[in-house]
């Protein structure tokens, strides 16, 4: 691990860059082309000689707010606020909120905070060891001094606080760019606040930590377009949750070691670089919910990430390259070892593909949510490519 700290830093991704790591992804994957009036592909099918024994629990999930990043930051954020000394960072990240004037979100402030290292020594100092975590700021460059604050606080989990390695995050999940690894960082340090709750070294409630115990919220919404973005948001969450049970079982079949790596590639594909655009734009969604609903402009949010969703074009135009590999290598995938939390996945074919098929489905639903909640122009950009972002402004 400790060669880990010479990782190259990489920055917390700008909302920029939540569009140019997407195109990135997309620009080196097969394309298919579509026509103005062409739908990007046939509706994929799961094969029809596997019915399912019933409707699995797993099919039926419905994402929480402990799924979405953007909330599960918040909460972390809330509890952070209870941490002796931790106030001071609070307080950095609320300054650099101000002087981002709302184009940064919890997510980023979060990341950013963390990677800074000694918010994480601060977590672990509030068990007041005999010999607290500490880094010489005189002795390293100023750019190493972040990581080897992170390398301390993970070389204490794994010996003082026993957490196992294989739930412990790795330096390059906090400073690098995938979500995948930052909602690793989230659950490790959830896990040694649960610990320090457990020894009762977190600070009561006060008065003064009010803003952070309370949950924002709009009140009662009652409007139809209101009820539709709702609908949006919670179906983005469970959306989003759906795509990690099938990373899930991505990762749980490569371990495995019983499914060929060329099988795993033309089932899965670009999944990873999916579930990471979809993460970062729940979080766009969520950021726009928070917004009174005379500021929010869904159309808008869709232009700006127009060149993004083109990762799904791969993902989609491989749908019946997936069927035909799951058909063909359904009996190692059934037999390879998996977690009891995703057992009805691999009850049969049809419940497996009918998870690999959930983000053309996904996408063929916006145009109906975009043309309840916001301008028509807005589903004549989804659809066609046409609108532009001055359009929008409706």
């Amino acid at each position: 691990m400790a060669s880990s700290l010479h990782t190259r830093h990489h920055p917390p991704p700008t909302p920029a860059d939540y569009s140019s790591n997407m195109n990135h992804t997309a620009n080196n994957l097969p394309r298919r082309t579509t026509g103005t009036n062409t739908p990007l592909a046939p509706s994929p099918q799961p094969p029809v000689n596997d019915a399912p024994k019933q409707e699995g629990n797993i099919m039926n999930i419905r994402g929480t707010l402990d799924s979405s990043l953007y909330q599960i930051c918040l909460s972390l954020r809330r509890r952070l606020a209870h941490v002796p000394g931790f106030h001071q960072y609070l307080a950095e990240m609320e300054e650099e909120e101000a002087e981002a004037d709302g184009v940064t979100d919890p997510v980023t402030s979060m990341w950013n905070c963390l990677r800074r290292g000694f918010p994480l020594m601060t977590i672990y100092n509030a068990f007041r060891p005999h010999n607290p975590l500490h880094v010489d700021a005189n002795r390293l460059a100023e750019r190493q001094l972040g990581k080897a604050g992170t390398f301390k606080f993970l070389q204490a989990c794994l010996t003082d606080l026993m957490i196992p390695a294989n739930e412990c995050f790795l330096i390059t999940d906090l400073y690098g760019g995938d979500t995948t690894g930052f909602v690793k960082v989230t659950k490790v340090v959830n896990k040694v606040l649960d610990k320090l709750d457990e020894k009762g070294l977190l600070l009561p409630s006060d008065p003064r930590l009010q803003a952070y115990d309370e949950a924002p919220g709009h009140g009662s919404k009652h409007t139809q377009v209101q009820f539709v973005i709702e609908e949006i948001v919670g179906s983005e969450r469970t959306y989003v949750q759906h795509l990690e049970l099938l990373q899930q079982a991505k990762n749980e079949l490569e371990a495995g070691g019983t499914v060929p790596g060329d099988s795993i590639h033309n089932i899965f594909l670009n999944l990873n670089a999916l579930l990471d655009f979809q993460r970062r734009f729940l979080i766009r969604i969520e950021q726009q919910n928070s917004l009174p609903e005379s500021q929010q402009n869904w159309g808008q949010l869709f232009v700006q990430y127009k060149e993004s969703f083109r990762v799904y074009e791969p993902f989609i135009a491989n749908q019946t390259r997936c069927n035909e590999t799951v058909m063909r290598e359904w009996d190692k995938i059934s037999a390879s070892p998996h977690s009891t939390d995703i057992n009805d996945l691999f009850e049969s074919q049809y419940c497996f593909t009918s998870f690999c098929v959930k983000p053309f489905q996904r996408l063929s639903k916006y145009p109906l949510l975009l043309k309840v909640s916001t301008s028509s122009n807005a589903v004549s950009w989804f659809l066609q490519g046409s609108a532009t972002p001055d359009e929008l402004q409706t």
